[in-house]
């Protein structure tokens, strides 16, 4: 049987799998990104998880990871929630050279979609549409089981999509993007912002409910701006479905008012029908998705 390693490559960690033919998937293991220390040392954490698979068994590796990159060349050209010098570096080339394999890499929101349209939520749909709240945002468009691209190959960058003037800084350097402000760092940002103190999400949102009135304003501000994101893919897309992963979608004073803010805003009635559901592979998603990639180019 042919196998082929996934890795999911994130701001904070890294995880990886072996992934059959038949789609069954090994123990996964993580380790940590420690993307801040700088491009060295995230190759050098990557090598170091796909060594743990390593076999003769397997014919090729998936890599999906944070960030704008080019798919046909293998390469990662930038990543707002990572160090600086991780710019246009060919890791598949790289990773290519370490272990004589094809190496495939996508981007890892786009990984998770185009997992949970062939085997999740959206297996039953044509055109899905999905989004990763989590310490970012990102986002991927699924066109009859097939990533759809765009001319440049960063079609469905959700998360940069831009919903307030001049508002809130994102990672990437902009402002006013649906990441600033539905994201676990908008979260962190916009707590500090009211209370002038520093608290990680999970803090937060048990201090939204135990009424803490900095952290529920902080919420009120992320559905909204999360629910204006969601009527605009469905005003401008028309998805058949939408998907929501990440560790933001389980938050429900989050999840669910941005649902009902995304009805209320969409152009037409249909349009108010179209689910927007959790995702259902949770954390292999990315793996799933990097492996299918992988699987699909032998």
């Amino acid at each position: 049987m042919k196998y082929v390693i996934g890795v999911d490559v994130g701001a904070t960690k890294i995880s990886a799998a072996i992934v059959a033919h038949n789609h069954t998937i090994s123990k996964t293991i993580t380790h940590p990104t420690e993307s801040h220390l700088g491009k060295k040392i995230l190759l050098a954490n990557i090598i170091k998880i796909i060594k743990i698979f390593d076999s003769p068994a397997v014919h090729s590796i998936g890599i999906g990871i944070a960030g704008e990159i080019n798919q046909k060349k293998g390469i990662l050209i930038s990543s707002p929630n990572m160090a600086h010098d991780v710019k246009n570096v060919p890791i598949a080339k790289i990773i290519k050279h370490e272990f004589k394999k094809n190496v495939y890499i996508e981007n890892d929101a786009k990984c998770f979609i185009l997992a949970e349209s062939v085997f999740g939520a959206g297996k039953k749909y044509d055109f899905v549409v999905g989004l990763t709240l989590g310490t970012g945002i990102g986002g991927g468009i699924v066109i009859n089981k097939k990533l759809y691209r765009g001319g440049l190959g960063i079609a469905g960058e959700i998360g940069h999509m831009t919903i307030a003037d001049n508002g809130s800084l994102c990672g990437c350097g902009q402002r006013g993007h649906l990441e600033s402000y539905a994201s676990g760092t908008g979260m962190i940002h916009l707590y500090k912002e009211m209370s002038g103190k520093t608290r990680d999400t999970y803090t937060i949102a048990q201090k939204a409910k135990d009424g803490d009135a900095s952290a529920k304003r902080v919420m009120k501000i992320m559905a909204q701006s999360l629910g204006i994101g969601l009527a605009n893919i469905m005003s401008i897309l028309d998805p058949e479905i939408i998907i929501i992963g990440g560790g933001m979608a389980s938050v429900r004073p989050i999840f669910g008012p941005a649902i009902k803010i995304a009805r209320k805003n969409a152009l037409y009635p249909s349009l108010k029908k179209i689910p927007i559901v959790r995702a259902l592979l949770k954390e292999n998603a990315n793996i799933y998705g990097a492996a299918i990639i992988a699987q699909n180019q032998q």
